[in-house]
């Protein structure tokens, strides 16, 4: 039981270290108009939360369950970062589903 333990700190200190934490972090995007998709990457170890803008990547990070709040801050860095231009940020279905978990009460507003 102790190593998943230590594997479950060392996982998240891993998400923390990588984790969108400031507006350097994030790219130079073009477009007048920033409809931005949040999408969910599956693979045999880890799944990975995609932002992108059309076919260009703005943001990939690890993925974890029940973490709309998560989905909320980072649309806040978005906003900030993009300002004018940013017009929303809108969670796949399979995104939706992971960032909702179980929990009734969590919301995403695309803007």
């Amino acid at each position: 039981m102790v190593p998943d333990v230590l594997e479950g700190e060392r996982r998240h200190e891993e998400w923390s270290r990588r984790v969108l934490k400031n507006l350097s972090q994030l790219p130079l995007v073009t477009g007048d108009t920033l409809a931005l998709v949040w999408d969910i990457e599956r693979d045999n170890v880890d799944d990975y939360y995609v932002i992108a803008a059309g076919s260009q990547l703005v943001w990939r990070e690890r993925a974890r369950t029940e973490d709309w709040e998560r989905f909320n801050e980072v649309k806040r860095l978005l906003k900030r970062k993009y300002k004018g231009r940013f017009a929303s940020l809108t969670p796949t279905e399979a995104a939706a589903k992971n960032l909702l978990g179980g929990n009734t009460f969590a919301t995403l507003k695309p803007t």
